[in-house]
C-alpha cells in the first residue's frame, strides 16, 4: 500500500539522503535511507525469531541512535513497543516487563546493572543495541546477518506507554492494535501522521510556560506576561519531519 505521509519510510522514498536523526551529544547523523534499511532489517530479524504481529517488545536503554530504528521496526511490523524508563529501579522495570507481556527485550551495556537483576527467563529474544550484555545478541551483528528489504506483509504497530506510577503501580495504555496493512489510511497511526501534515502549513507558536500550542501570539490559558512570553515557530521545526 505504501508508506504513510510524513513517516520515515515516506521520507526515505523522497529524500533518502536527508538527515533523519541527528544525535545532539555526538553529532552522529543517520539518513532516512539508513533508517529505512536498518529498521527493515530489524523487523525481519524479529520475525525470524518468532516475534510477529500482536506481540510486544520492550526497549530499556538510554537515549541513543538505535532506539529510533527499533521503534520504527516495531511500528512497521505490527508490534506493540514499550519504552521503559532507563532511570527505573530493577523491580520497577521488572513490573513493566511482566505487565506488558514482552516477548523480546532490547537493551544496552549501560543498563547492565539493571539487567543483571531482572528475571528474563520468559523472554526468549534478547538483544543489546549498544555494547555487550551476557546472553544478549549483538544488534549490529544481527542486522548484518539479516537480508535487506521490508517484510512482505508489513502491518501497522502501536506504542504502549506507561504512566509514572506516582499513585501506585505504573499503568500501561494498551491502545487497540490496528494490524492493518502498513500505510492503511484508516489506521490510527496514519491518521495521526496526516494530522501532523495538515498542520505543517499553519504557523503555530509554543508557550514556554505552559508548553501549549496555539495559533495566536497570546496564550489564552495562562495570559503570559511580556517577560515570560517566549515564542518559537512550531511549523518551521515540524515541516518536512516525521
Amino acid at each position: 500500500m505504501g508508506a504513510a505521509p510524513l513517516t520515515p519510510s515516506w521520507h526515505a522514498e523522497r529524500t533518502p539522503d536527508a538527515p533523519a536523526i541527528i544525535m545532539g551529544s555526538s553529532g552522529e547523523t543517520v539518513t532516512y535511507a539508513r533508517l529505512e534499511d536498518r529498521s527493515a532489517r530489524m523487523a525481519r530479524a524479529l520475525r525470524s525469531r518468532g516475534v510477529g504481529p500482536g506481540d510486544t517488545i520492550a526497549i530499556l536503554m538510554e537515549n541513543n541512535r538505535p532506539f529510533f530504528e527499533i521503534a520504527w521496526a516495531a511500528q512497521r511490523s505490527g508490534l506493540r513497543y514499550t519504552a521503559i524508563n532507563c532511570h527505573l529501579r530493577p523491580a520497577e522495570a521488572q513490573y513493566i516487563l511482566d505487565d506488558c507481556g514482552a516477548v523480546a527485550l532490547v537493551s544496552s551495556a549501560s543498563m547492565a546493572g539493571v539487567i543483571e537483576r531482572l528475571d528474563l527467563s520468559v523472554i526468549p529474544t534478547l538483544m543489546s543495541a549498544a555494547g555487550d550484555l551476557p546472553g544478549f545478541e549483538r544488534y549490529d551483528d544481527l542486522l548484518a546477518a539479516t537480508s535487506a528489504g521490508p517484510l512482505e506483509d508489513e502491518r501497522e504497530g502501536r506504542e504502549m506507554l506507561y504512566s509514572s506510577g506516582t499513585t501506585g503501580r505504573p499503568k500501561g495504555v494498551r491502545k487497540q492494535l490496528p494490524l492493518a496493512a502498513f500505510g492503511d489510511p484508516g489506521s490510527a497511526p496514519v491518521i495521526v501522521a496526516k494530522g501532523i501534515g495538515a498542520l505543517a502549513g499553519t504557523r503555530r507558536y509554543t508557550c514556554a510556560r505552559r508548553r501549549s500550542i496555539t495559533p495566536r501570539r497570546w496564550c489564552g490559558r495562562c495570559r503570559c506576561s511580556g517577560s515570560a512570553r517566549r515564542w518559537s515557530s512550531w511549523s518551521a521545526s515540524t515541516r518536512g519531519s516525521a
